[in-house]
């Protein structure tokens, strides 16, 4: 009759294992005693020493890591102190030599590793009013312009959407966005009249308002006319 196979836990082989340790009964009788092999407890008995012996190995491995890296971690706090104190050192200097636009024609733009808003902080000026910098014009951007110049000399009063489907109707699939760049760019905008286009001249005589608080009860007891 063939002997069913039998399946063992990792509870039962470390038990066996720890049992062999000991070398208070023989591999003969542990095994006798369990059912098992002789061969099969001696391999786990050395599974185990190696076991241990990798576990003490690793543990000393990652204690000098840790040490190391408590080390390196306080060279790395000392570095970053000095280093603070000698930006706040440094922005202090630098704040005081020069005036505001001298520290501004200090700003590099662009920088590879600062950006505007880092450097104008250092320098202790304001970001905000910084020049900005001129948008860089393509070669389809030139050949849009000339197009618009055409376009605006014929008809001067066109604004932007008219001037995008003017665009569009020669090939050019732009947005009012891009036009009204390249319109900004040209110094060019549509002359029709404005807002605010009946705004009184200072220099001018205001009438009072007469029938200011005058009750009117009768007819034809005010007149108004209009030039």
């Amino acid at each position: 009759m063939k002997r069913k196979r039998r399946h063992l836990t990792a509870e039962f082989k470390a038990r066996i294992a720890k049992e062999a340790m000991k070398e208070e009964k023989s591999i003969q009788q542990i095994a006798q005693e369990n059912d098992i092999a002789p061969t099969q407890v001696s391999t786990w008995k050395k599974e185990l020493e190696d076991r241990m012996r990798e576990l003490f190995e690793r543990k000393n491995a990652a204690e000098k890591q840790l040490r190391h890296q408590e080390k390196r971690s306080g060279h790395l706090e000392r570095k970053i102190g000095q280093l603070v104190i000698e930006k706040e050192f440094l922005e202090k200097k630098v704040q005081t030599v020069g005036d505001r636009s001298e520290r501004k024609a200090m700003i590099e733009n662009p920088h590879p590793r600062l950006s505007i808003r880092k450097q104008a902080k250092l320098l202790g000026v304001n970001r905000n009013r910084l020049k900005p910098s001129r948008p860089k014009t393509t070669k389809e951007d030139l050949e849009i312009m000339k197009a618009l110049d055409t376009i605006y000399m014929e008809c001067p009063f066109y604004g932007q959407r008219k001037l995008r489907l003017e665009l569009h109707d020669l090939g050019y699939k732009i947005g009012r966005n891009r036009v009204r760049r390249l319109m900004k760019i040209m110094g060019i905008a549509d002359l029709v009249p404005k807002p605010c286009t009946s705004k009184p001249n200072k220099e001018n005589h205001i009438y009072p308002y007469l029938l200011r608080n005058r009750a009117i009860k009768e007819v034809d007891e005010v007149w108004c006319a209009d030039i």
